[in-house]
């Protein structure tokens, strides 16, 4: 194979010495001629091109906005609201409706009470001691004179789920004994219960049942 690619241009030199001159000027014009027909045929010509012939136009991509994550709505406050009841026991009326005040059907005999009475929203509702001078405070101011009162229970509980005070306190005025078991709860507003019993008499069980039944609507 080697031998025969070395023969072939010898070949082809002995055959352009024998052609003479007169065959020379027509193989230069052939070779012009295959040689431009050649180049048309391949496109080995440099056409001038675009810069931009031949390549991908380029779609140009649209910037995404940032994805904005949705803000969960304000979630309102519970509104404070309702009303505190009681079952009010047998042996009570209410005295001049609609005064809150409720006493036994032997009074004045008997002075044991219990009292409804509604404010304003207080805010927040006085711890032990603060409690204590506004009871003296007030006592003393109704009758006119010094009253102490002895506390003898103090108690943060709730209402039908509502903040409220438990307090339990004695005092004398007038050779009267009394002892008042008092709720003050605070809804939407401020109210305060209490039950009062004068000289011993026996309404314990019947102040208590009350008591259980004290809710807000």
């Amino acid at each position: 194979m080697k031998r025969k690619v070395v023969l072939l241009p010898m070949i082809l030199v002995m055959m352009a010495m024998i052609g003479g001159c007169g065959q020379k000027k027509e193989d230069t014009q052939e070779t012009v001629q295959e040689s431009t027909a050649q180049a048309e045929t391949t496109g080995e010509s440099s056409p001038v091109q675009n810069a931009g012939d031949g390549a991908p136009d380029q779609a140009e991509t649209p910037v995404s906005e940032p994805a904005v994550e949705p803000q969960p709505e304000p979630v309102p406050e519970p509104q404070l609201s309702g009303r505190v009841v009681i079952d009010i026991p047998e042996g009570f009326y209410e005295y001049l409706s609609p005064s809150g005040i409720y006493v036994t059907k032997k009074y004045p005999e008997d002075g044991s009470n219990i009292y409804i009475v509604t404010a304003p929203l207080y805010g927040t509702l006085p711890e032990q001691n603060e409690y204590t001078r506004k009871v003296n405070e007030n006592l003393s101011t109704q009758v006119g004179e010094v009253v102490s009162v002895t506390m003898e229970e103090y108690e943060k509980t709730t209402v039908s789920g509502f903040d409220a005070v438990k307090v339990v306190y004695s005092y004398s005025y007038d050779d009267l004994k009394f002892k008042r078991t008092e709720y003050m709860v605070n809804t939407n507003i401020t109210t305060t219960i209490a039950y009062t019993i004068v000289n011993n008499a026996e309404w314990g069980d019947a102040f208590e049942e009350s008591e259980l039944s004290m809710h807000v609507e």
